[in-house]
């Protein structure tokens, strides 16, 4: 072995690696610590870095925060052997740093004396950083004035502290987020486990605990605090001696956290110190305490696996590489104290340890990747794989098995010897493979062993190569996703109040759009192919989408005028009307539709004239496309329609449609005098010299992937059908749940495609197919068992909010997003990362057989057939499949549907195969497949419904209703279950976990009966009424029972009929079945557009206010229709939401029905809000209908004399509330325009307090 080095060589000059690596690894952190503060604050609504940074009373505090990183930084600096100042300058500075040192000492100013050593060091280097820090501000001056280069120590010097700064920001944000988003914990499993290593943890605590002010108890919280600052100081050395590349010890200074993360979110422990009480001396023993999760005050939850023994461990394996005795005897002993003092001080359990030891030398090993390893032996692999195996077998068994552990001691003191074996092995063979110098020195590599020496660095793209200075045609694709998400939002919005709220008729608008969209795709491929100039028929495509989009509003209000003539007093559900909307909304529709589809052709023919192959050439502007689309949800639902509603969203998007059209006019207009240069942008002619030759896959890779585009197509949107119905139960079904939902599976396609887009560069097109699809089937497999688990997580809050934690909006609609990404990303991310490689495999094709050659006619036709694909699933899915099969086959079904397409692919590259293939190769695409269909037989025969049915998506704590006895799920419905008391009486009809009614007597039937009659006082006609939402269909029997000759039902869920009459027949005596009764399965809303009977009672009692879709039966266009439909002496009831409701929002609903109706009352009756509305004035003071309602007779054990003290408040009341905050009704009144109450409503079910009490007193004139 050759003399190893002394440490003076530390300090020798030496030259830094380049900039770009520093700024990569530096703007990464940046981002992702902002990502990190950015979720936080929808907790805290504070931001770490301010806290961190700038949140300190005295400047002095804020200094010394500030300039923390950056003496981190420095000391680094140092050690890898820069000279950033002379001599002098060097030894005055640190004998500055030394004497405030010893003052802070000496005085103990701050309390000083109680920091860790880290903290001390950093204050001795704090003059020389502050310095620094003014030379690097000159030099920047200096650099930019005289248009020179800065010393080659100060970049990586201001990059370093901007890494060291995000990383204690993110690690902060991240410890405090998974604190507040998993409010339970494994902490009493793990600590029963414990009990098979004879109670280690505690012992080694409690000899801590008695000595925490001796050089014994300070020493262990020294070595575990001093972690956090080593990293850098051995990355520093690293480099100094040309290691970092051989050994990339970038990514193993980062990937390890964010995998860690990801297992702290999957197994949420604080350690024993925080969740046992009285740990160590005076704690329960493990087998005193019951095995379940338990509930702990806010704590970082970051105990498995152990990340600081695997962050030692690391180290460890880095110093091995320096080469010096001394140092690998301190890194030794580092992680034999790191492993002490992290069960000393009662942050780790055994176990957490036992669990790093396979995990961090394995991912070590494959994030180093040391050039010597890649040659090792197979089997050293092999144990390597085998100690991953062992760490992701420990997971599995701590996750779905901890009882079992508890249960078996024996077991899980074998497998810890086995992880600690396999460990030290693997340990010990990577310090053979980088002891030698010549085996990790880059110079020495690239003398000696050129075919292991590392590659230079370059930064990853997720873009072609060839797009380099043309990556704004990516860009404007993006916004044009914007745009188009927001059109299609506020035109089924516009729609949807014509054509009805139903499933049918939202998905024949749906189904209008995609179809347009096809059809657009095909027409653009061939525009594509014929036009001189694409890129501009691009631009003018974009305009006429904005200029279309500006008009719309009074095109819809056309439409509508033109719908009811054509369906008045047609009956809602005929054949007929499905085809009228269709053909509307075409004639509406068409032409944006036509053009948004044509515009992919467009520019992919941009894109493949500059060389770039097909597949590689759709898969940026469909990624770019989608996640355009992704964020266009997010702030259309969550900023945009809130603040400008519908309307103005229109206007705003076709602003962005006009923006991105000037934009490419413009581009192109700069592009004229470099014509020659540039013409494969602009020109098709010289496009067509320079686009490459298509290569056809061959006529069964080619079919295959046709078929996967069409039928995977069925596959995608059906996924989304099922899994937004899900996600309607356990995520919540507001109208910003279904925009999360919708940002999210477009995230995930956005995601997919520019992973798919990077694997093409490495693999073939077929291969990535195959392998997403059976992604596909996976990530639906393994998202059936977390259905049951996310509703009791939602569930799960109540007990934080027990403990004092309040959950604003911004926190619960975050926790909702984390739900509808860890359910729909996964499925959606191997999506789009089969799409663009399935769509160059199809065009490829389709060019070669039918187009001559013409690429962007293939990509076209295949569009349109993916399109088309997409149509059939939503069709199938919401109307066929879902209600006949429920979801749990359907996702089944869509998996073997997945499993088959990849078989198909897989046959079709070894049908391609031109030359004979040796056993192993031709079992390789069969292996995947084989497997997927094997895992299948796993999936879960049914899903747990009462679980499920617990509604802790409402208001983040469960319900208990008790067992459900009955369900059903459609697209209208949603799932509606019945669950019955443990008494074995009362039952609940449920809708996504929300209370619909019950058959309690003397409970809510009083309410549900209430409400039925008090309308009865204000008019004594009985002919005709009209009942919206049918229930239990108590409402219905009490008014038939009441004396109505005739009564009209609208209810858009059969499930709900069908449940009812089933098991409520005892309070609603089959009403849905009399003569006199007429049921029509349709919104109400739509049945009072399109029917003229005229009507003595509107009576509605519809869910929660806050339902998607609900707040336009609060609209003060449908109290406008709701009044040309009763008669002069009718009277309007409605049910409103007084608990949870804000006074702003409640106020918005009274100026809303004021607006119209003159006179108006407001009752409260078993704790539910009744309004009344008429503009007849009899209705005032109805003696007549008084006297007749009190000679009837109550069904419940409501009594009636008891209904006139229901009134709360009157037409006198209201009108001088509403004189108080609006008399002339200009701002309070929520309108089909403005979706005030839909936007708002939601909010009101995170409010501290229940609203009810504040609203009564405010209709009371007490506020």
């Amino acid at each position: 072995m050759r003399n190893t080095p002394d440490a003076a060589s530390f300090f020798a000059p030496t030259v830094l690696p380049d900039v770009a690596v520093f700024r990569f690894w530096g703007l990464g952190l940046l981002w992702a610590s902002l990502l990190m503060d950015g979720l936080l604050f929808l907790f805290n609504g504070s931001f770490k870095w301010w806290l961190i940074f700038w949140g300190h009373k005295e400047v002095d505090a804020i200094v010394v925060q500030w300039a923390i990183p950056w003496s981190i930084a420095t000391f680094a600096l140092l050690l890898a052997g820069q000279r950033p100042c002379s001599r002098k300058q060097f030894v005055w500075l640190l004998g500055v740093g030394a004497a405030l040192l010893l003052w802070l000492v000496a005085w103990d100013s701050y309390n000083f004396n109680q920091f860790s050593f880290s903290i001390k060091v950093n204050v001795f280097l704090l003059p020389l950083t502050i310095w620094l820090a003014g030379q690097a501000i000159l030099s920047f001056c200096y650099a930019r004035r005289d248009r020179g280069l800065m010393p080659v120590w100060v970049q990586p010097w201001l990059w370093l502290g901007i890494m060291i700064a995000s990383l204690v920001v993110m690690a902060s944000c991240l410890l405090e987020l998974n604190s507040k988003l998993l409010p339970l914990t494994f902490d009493y499993f793990f600590y029963k486990i414990d009990q098979a290593f004879g109670g280690a943890a505690r012992w080694a605590a409690m000899q801590v605990g008695q000595n925490q002010t001796h050089f014994f108890g300070k020493l262990t919280h020294e070595v575990y605090d001093i972690l956090g600052v080593l990293f850098f100081p051995v990355l520093a050395l690293i480099i100094g001696e040309n290691k970092s590349r051989s050994l990339n010890v970038w990514r193993v200074l980062f990937v390890p956290y964010a995998v860690a993360a990801i297992c702290y979110l999957c197994f949420p422990a604080t350690g024993p110190g925080v969740a046992i009480m009285g740990y160590p001396a005076t704690a329960a023993q493990p087998q005193d305490l019951t095995a379940a999760f338990v509930s702990v005050l806010p704590a970082p939850r970051n105990a498995m696996p152990s990340l600081h023994l695997s962050s030692a461990i690391w180290i460890f394996m880095l110093c091995a590489s320096l080469r010096r005795k001394w140092i690998f005897a301190l890194s030794v002993l580092f992680v034999l104290g790191t492993a002490w003092a992290t069960l000393a001080i009662g942050e780790h359990y055994v176990i957490d340890l036992m669990v790093a030891m396979p995990f961090a030398p394995a991912l070590g090993l494959f994030l180093m990747n040391p050039p010597r390893w890649k040659i090792a032996p197979r089997w050293q692999h092999y144990l390597q794989w085998a100690a991953g195996a062992t760490f992701v077998l420990w997971m599995l068994l701590l996750r779905l098995a901890p009882d079992w552990l508890i249960a078996h001691p024996g077991t899980v003191q074998w497998l810890s010897v086995w992880s600690v074996a396999a460990g030290v092995l693997l340990l010990a063979l990577h310090v053979r493979c980088v002891w030698r110098e010549e085996d990790t020195n880059e110079v020495l590599l690239a003398q000696h062993q050129p075919a292991l020496a590392p590659k230079p660095f370059s930064a990853p793209t997720f873009l072609p190569a060839e797009l380099k200075g043309r990556r704004w045609l990516v860009g404007i694709f993006f916004f044009s996703g914007f745009a188009g998400l927001v059109y299609e939002v506020v035109y089924a919005k516009a729609l949807g109040v014509t054509f009805g709220g139903t499933a049918l008729a939202a998905n024949t608008v749906l189904m209008t759009y995609m179809g347009g969209m096809a059809l657009g795709a095909w027409l653009g491929g061939m525009l594509a192919e014929r036009s001189a100039r694409p890129l501009l028929l691009y631009a003018y495509f974009e305009a006429a989408i904005g200029l279309y989009a500006a008009i719309t509003p009074s095109l819809f209000a056309g439409i509508q005028s033109l719908y009811v003539a054509l369906a008045l007093d047609a009956p809602p559900d005929a054949a007929w009307l499905t085809a009228l909307r269709m053909g509307l909304g075409a004639v509406v529709l068409g032409v944006p539709t036509v053009l948004m589809g044509a515009t992919l052709p467009l520019v992919f023919k941009c894109l493949q004239g500059m060389g770039i192959p097909t597949a590689r050439a759709i898969a940026p502007l469909y990624g770019a496309n989608v996640l355009g689309a992704a964020a266009g949800a997010l702030v259309a639902g969550y900023a945009l329609l809130p603040a400008v509603g519908r309307n103005g969203g229109t206007l705003l998007a076709a602003v962005i449609s006009l923006l991105v059209a000037l934009y490419v006019i413009e581009k192109i207009k700069q592009g004229g005098d470099r014509i020659s240069a540039n013409s494969s942008i602009f020109d098709s002619d010289s496009t067509a010299a320079a686009a490459p030759l298509v290569q056809s896959p061959g006529g069964r890779t080619g079919l295959a992937a046709l078929a996967v585009l069409a039928v995977g197509g069925v596959v995608t949107l059906a996924l989304e059908v099922v899994f937004m119905h899900l996600l309607a139960v356990v995520a919540g079904n507001s109208v910003y749940a279904f925009g999360l939902m919708l940002a999210t599976f477009l995230l995930g396609l956005g995601l997919g495609s520019t992973v798919g887009e990077a694997l093409m560069r490495r693999i073939d097109r077929a291969t990535v197919v195959l392998a997403a699809q059976c992604g596909v089937a996976l990530a639906i497999l393994l998202t059936a068992f977390v259905w049951d688990g996310l509703a009791d997580y939602m569930g799960s809050f109540a007990y934080a909010q027990q403990q004092g934690l309040y959950l604003s909006f911004s926190a619960r609609e975050l926790i909702r997003a984390l739900v509808c990404a860890l359910a729909m990303l996964p499925p959606a991310f191997c999506i789009g990362m089969s799409y663009p490689a399935a769509m160059g495999l199809a065009a490829d094709w389709l060019a070669v057989r039918r187009f001559g050659g013409q690429a962007a006619r293939g990509v076209g036709l295949a569009s349109a057939l993916n399109t088309l694909g997409n149509i059939a699933g939503v069709l199938l899915a919401g109307f066929w499949w879902l209600p006949q099969y429920g979801s749990n086959r359907v996702l089944l079904g869509l998996a073997v549907v997945a499993v088959l397409l990849a078989a198909f692919i897989a046959w079709a590259q070894q049908a391609a195969a031109t030359t004979p293939r040796a056993p192993k190769q031709w079992l390789q695409p069969w292996l995947p497949v084989g497997g997927m269909a094997a895992a299948l037989l796993l999936f879960p025969a049914q899903w747990n419904y009462t679980a499920l049915s617990t509604g802790g998506n409402v208001y983040f704590y469960p319900q208990n209703w008790g067992e459900v006895i009955d369900h059903a799920e459609s697209v209208e419905g949603g799932m509606t279950t019945v669950a019955q008391a443990a008494d074995g009486k009362h039952l609940t009809l449920l809708t996504n976990g929300k209370f619909q009614g019950n058959n309690a007597e003397g409970g809510e039937m009083v309410a549900q009966e209430s409400i039925a009659l008090i309308p009865l006082m204000h008019q004594a006609w009985r002919d005709h009424a009209l009942v919206i939402g049918y229930g239990t269909g108590m409402t219905a029997r009490v008014l038939q029972d009441q004396g109505f000759a005739k009564l009209d039902v609208a209810e858009t869920s059969r499930d709900i009929v069908t449940m009812a009459d089933r098991h409520f027949s005892n309070i609603n005596a089959h009403i849905s079945s009399h003569p006199s009764v007429a049921m029509h399965y349709t919104d109400g809303r739509n049945y009072l557009l399109t029917q003229t009977a005229q009507y003595d009672l509107i009576s509605l009692e519809i869910s929660s206010i806050w339902f998607a879709g609900a707040a336009n039966l609060y609209n003060r266009e449908f109290y406008e229709l709701a009044n040309t439909r009763l008669r002069p002496q009718g009277v309007l009831q409605q049910w409103v939401q007084l608990h949870h409701m804000r006074p702003m929002d409640f106020l918005y609903i009274l100026g809303s029905v004021r607006s119209v109706f003159k006179y108006v009352w407001i009752y409260v009756s078993g704790g539910q809000g009744i309004i009344v509305a008429s503009n007849d004035d009899a209705a005032v003071h109805n003696e007549a209908a008084l006297d007749k309602l009190m000679h009837s007779h109550a069904i419940s054990t409501l009594k009636l004399p008891d209904l006139p003290q229901a009134l709360v408040a009157g037409p006198q009341q209201i009108d001088a509330l509403i004189a108080r905050f609006d008399p002339q009704l200009r701002f309070f009144v929520s309108t089909d325009k403005n979706l005030y109450l839909e936007y708002a409503t939601p909010k009101g079910n995170a409010m501290k307090e229940d609203g009810m009490p504040v609203l009564l007193d405010l209709l009371k004139g007490k506020l």
